[in-house]
């Protein structure tokens, strides 16, 4: 069938003329059939390319303003369970002219996560998606031009600092330590700890630097041998979050050392007796 320059849809800028029953039709007549252009590549000219686009300038895309339903979310979701996205593995895939408007198009605009959090479900589907992935920047330095680095630096200024950091703690870190805690004392704990990190158990020698000397309780004045432990700057920093978890889990650390040091000697009073 052909169509003369100029000639008008029936149904142009109708909505919901079919019924419900039809378009059911055409649905299960459409089941499990592929897309006449899956595969394909060329399909269309580029003077109908660019018809095309001219066609579509300044039209708002029809989902504009809505929202899929859960029913649809669902539809779509488990139609691409099993496909592989068409630029996986892909590079430079988008002009620099695409990318430059599809940055403009986001600027401004909030990120669609912000407030929100994974599911225990959504991060384990993340988790196993991305396993035995190599990061495309892995072993690559100074492969952000200076430019991209500055862009990344102001629009993150005053955004993680103080009460807008989620780590944030009242101020903590600005606290006073105790007099107590000096360098004899955190050599001590070091030598009880044999010089090795309680969560990693790499040595100084292994990491080349003094391990910190961590208050298992965050409080700075409490001096107690049993509230101190021993970390590299890795784990410490590891340490500042989830702290619950932390203390209770130093906590056992320390008492099963005290309780390892008591049987020792409990066994040479034997012995020397």
């Amino acid at each position: 069938m052909t169509f003369k320059k100029g000639y008008t849809p029936w149904n142009k800028g109708l909505t919901n003329h079919l019924s419900e029953e039809s378009r059911k039709k055409m649905s299960d007549n459409s089941k499990g059939l592929p897309a006449w252009n899956k595969g394909k590549t060329g399909v269309y000219s580029e003077e109908t390319l660019e018809a095309m686009g001219r066609a579509n300038k300044g039209r708002s895309p029809a989902m504009k303003g809505k929202k899929h339903t859960e029913k649809s979310k669902k539809k779509m979701r488990e139609s691409h369970i099993g496909q592989i996205a068409w630029n996986k593995g892909l590079t430079g895939c988008y002009s620099e002219e695409t990318r430059l408007q599809m940055s403009k198009s986001a600027k401004g605009k909030p990120s669609h996560m912000k407030g929100k959090h994974h599911t225990d479900e959504a991060k384990r589907k993340n988790s196993e998606a991305h396993k035995g992935n190599i990061p495309w920047n892995k072993g690559k330095t100074n492969h952000l031009s200076n430019e991209t680095l500055k862009q990344m630096s102001d629009s993150h200024k005053g955004q993680k600092c103080s009460d807008k950091n989620p780590m944030w703690q009242g101020g903590k870190s600005f606290e006073v330590y105790g007099k107590e805690f000096n360098n004899k004392l955190k050599e001590k704990i070091r030598d009880r700890d044999q010089h090795k990190c309680q969560i990693c158990f790499k040595s100084e020698c292994e990491d080349k630097t003094k391990l910190s000397v961590h208050h298992i309780d965050y409080n700075k004045k409490n001096n107690n041998i049993n509230n101190l432990i021993s970390l590299c700057k890795k784990c410490h920093c590891k340490a500042n979050g989830k702290r619950d978890k932390w203390i209770a889990l130093f906590e056992l650390m320390v008492l099963y050392k005290s309780i390892r040091v008591t049987i020792r000697r409990g066994d040479t009073w034997l012995h020397n007796g």
